[in-house]
Order: structure tokens, then C-alpha cells, then sequence
């Protein structure tokens, strides 16, 4: 709130009134906030409350960590296995042979898998 406008050149003041200021400490209403010199708090309605100045920690539970690790891990050896493949055929010839391993294992299994 802004009080005592003075009119002037290129300056006019509508409705030059003033009301009380909205913080009126003396008689607080709900949703008002202070701060004490130490607290921030928040008026309820009766009484003063302080805010907490705590805050939720969110992280990942130790599952679902071990879990990004392994899968950090198994990126880093596909990679490996894929720059070492590009550089030695009796590797790209063995990468080869476990990838038609695992495809022959997963007709097997969903042949078999009656459930």
C-alpha cells in the first residue's frame, strides 16, 4: 500500500484514500505469515505455528540402486565385448556364437513355458 500520493504534472490520482495496511499484527487473520527474528510462521486463525524449515529426501531404496548398478555394469561390458568384436575376429566370432546361444535358449524356453 502506498500512502499520501501527491498529484502532478502528467500525474492523477484516482480515489486518493488509503485503507489499513493488510498486516496488521495486532490483529492477524489466517494465512498471514511473519517471520520472528529466528522462525518463519503462518497465522492458523488462533495461534501462531512455525513452519518447518526440514524438507523431504527422496532417493532410491537399495533394490532399485543395485539394480542401475548391474545394469551400469552389464552396458559397460556389452560395450567392451562390442569395441573388442570390431578389433578381433575370434571375438566378434564368440559374441556371435552366445547370441545365437541366447536365441536358441529362448525358443526353448517359450516352447517348453506352458504356464
Amino acid at each position: 500500500m502506498i500512502r499520501n500520493l501527491t498529484a502532478g504534472p502528467g500525474i492523477h490520482i484516482a480515489n486518493n484514500s488509503f485503507s489499513a495496511p493488510y498486516v496488521n499484527m495486532n490483529a492477524p487473520s489466517a494465512g498471514m505469515m511473519r517471520y520472528n527474528g529466528s522462525n518463519l510462521e503462518v497465522y492458523d486463525g488462533s495461534s501462531w505455528l512455525t513452519l518447518s524449515s526440514s524438507y523431504p529426501q527422496i532417493e532410491l531404496d537399495s533394490y532399485v540402486k543395485d539394480a542401475v548398478t548391474w545394469a551400469q555394469k552389464k552396458i559397460a561390458e556389452e560395450q567392451r565385448l562390442k569395441d573388442l568384436a570390431a578389433q578381433h575376429t575370434t571375438v566378434a566370432d564368440a559374441v556371435a556364437a552366445r547370441d545365437r546361444a541366447e536365441e536358441a535358449l529362448r525358443i526353448a524356453v517359450a516352447l517348453c513355458d506352458t504356464k
